[in-house]
């Protein structure tokens, strides 16, 4: 009895890591490209739904190549990598894309994008650990600050007008055989 339980242990274990490594390398050689965007979202949802997670991601990375100019689109297929990353607890990758779609629903009109995206994204951004969110914003801060100094210097210095100016006078060459007046 003892030795029965041992096998099925043992094949409990192997059907397990076989599992967890198809999960890793289950990312598909291409995606068909006559696919429409709804087509590949099912796919990732299913990639998602079944724990390849990789699989999931290339499919909303594939969706955004392909489909990412219609806004709606590019929302939807941002926000589920960035949802994708926040069940990771992959914070730094998350909070800049939910932060972006917020804002893009803060500068549209109102129903011209789908609602849903925006409440996701707060709440998905709700459970990131303060001190966590705190960080990530500080070292955004930090790089803004960086870019913009590094602009500053890069800008040409402005001479001033009175410089730059040519003399408004103009005087006609001598003619042959006259000198100049001084």
């Amino acid at each position: 009895m003892k030795r029965l339980q041992l096998f099925a242990n043992i094949a409990i274990c192997t059907a397990a890591l076989a599992g967890l490594f198809s999960a890793c390398s289950s990312i598909p050689e291409s995606v068909p490209t006559d696919l429409t965007d709804r087509e590949i979202v099912q796919r990732a949802q299913t990639a998602y739904d079944t724990g390849h997670i990789k699989a999931a991601q290339y499919y909303y990375d594939v969706l955004l190549k392909r489909y990412g100019m219609n806004t709606a689109i590019y929302i939807e297929g941002r926000y589920e990598l960035a949802h994708i990353a926040i069940k990771k607890k992959k914070y730094e990758q998350a909070v800049p894309i939910l932060q972006e779609i917020i804002e893009l629903y803060a500068a549209s009109a109102p129903g011209s994008l789908p609602g849903e995206y925006r409440k996701l994204a707060e709440l998905d951004l709700a459970k990131v650990p303060a001190e966590k969110l705190s960080s990530i914003k500080k070292r955004q801060e930090q790089r803004r600050a960086a870019i913009e100094a590094e602009e500053i210097l890069e800008e040409p210095e402005e001479e001033s007008e009175e410089i730059l100016e040519e003399p408004e006078e103009e005087s006609e060459p001598p003619e042959d055989g006259q000198e100049e007046e001084s």
